[in-house]
């Protein structure tokens, strides 16, 4: 898979990380819980950029874009009800 808004990133960062639409694409369409290394692996995100995609996904869950369960590390995206993903933190 590639970002299909990838020039759009590049055109805005030096080291472009999957971008925000692409990920909640991956999320809504996952219907199942994604963890981080999931995400990690389904972007092609090279190791010096694991870190910018974690910092992606706390923006986003700032954002509101996702929210972060209190109980537990799960994340969902707000209009795609069941789809979530588990942040595991940046390796």
């Amino acid at each position: 898979m590639s970002d299909p808004y990838a020039a759009s990133e590049a055109s805005r960062y030096e080291h472009p990380v999957a971008s925000r639409k692409w990920l909640m694409e991956l999320l809504e369409e996952a219907g199942r819980p994604l963890d981080y290394d999931e995400l990690v692996w389904m972007t092609n995100t090279v190791e010096d950029n694991r870190d910018a995609l974690f910092a992606r996904l706390k923006a986003m869950t700032r954002d509101g874009q996702i929210i972060t369960d209190r109980v537990g590390p799960v994340c969902v995206g707000r209009s795609c009800g069941s789809a979530v993903w588990t942040c595991g933190g940046a390796s």
